[in-house]
């Protein structure tokens, strides 16, 4: 690939794996997708919704809750300002595996970020459901 197109060297390589170890849910994604993280250009906004959204995978497949929620609450910060449905649905996509914790602060606070955010976006609103408020009893 070309230097222009932001990808020198073996960094596309380094990008495919790392989204390769995140779809498995192998724990050595996360040096590397973090390492990408840390050397992603804020240019590539899109890119950096994904990698976030790779890291809250991995992180969801290993249970960890807290960190993976933080992840997609970060990637949604992030989608902010590309509005791309398609990485809506991705982490509305993780954010179904963290259904059985539901009721932990971090997943909660997740779902009020994403009710926000979501709706607040009319782009991304009417092409995605979002996990529905709480009831009160």
């Amino acid at each position: 690939p070309a230097s222009w197109l932001g990808i020198p060297d073996m960094s596309f390589v380094e990008r495919q794996r790392g989204m390769i170890f995140a779809q498995f849910g192998t724990t050595q994604a996360l040096p590397l997708l973090h390492h990408l993280e840390q050397n992603a250009s804020a240019v590539f906004r899109r890119y950096r919704v994904t990698l976030a959204t790779d890291l809250a995978l991995t992180y969801a497949h290993g249970k960890e809750v807290e960190q993976s929620a933080e992840q997609l609450t970060s990637a949604l910060q992030l989608n902010q300002q590309t509005r791309s449905v398609d990485r809506t649905r991705r982490i509305l996509k993780i954010r179904a595996m963290l259904d059985p914790y539901r009721n932990s602060r971090a997943v909660r606070s997740l779902d009020e970020v994403l009710r926000t955010t979501v709706k607040t976006d009319p782009a991304v609103g009417a092409a995605v459901t979002v996990p529905a408020a709480p009831r009160l009893a």
